[in-house]
């Protein structure tokens, strides 16, 4: 399964494919993200809304 999980709420999912040229060279991953800025939709106690431009920046410079 590529899907990720909170509460019985799909929060994401991961895509990972790999490129051969007669060897392995690298692979792709894309991660998709259920998004909306409305708070407290997963019931994890957030009390804020979410703006997507902040979470994008977070999960990237959490990757970097």
């Amino acid at each position: 399964a590529n899907d990720i999980y909170l509460n019985n709420l799909k929060l994401s999912g991961i895509l990972i494919e790999d490129i051969y040229l007669n060897e392995f060279v690298s692979s792709i991953i894309g991660i998709g993200i259920n998004y909306t800025n409305k708070p407290n939709v997963l019931g994890i106690g957030l009390n804020k809304d979410i703006d997507k431009y902040e979470l994008i920046n977070s999960i990237l410079n959490k990757i970097d």
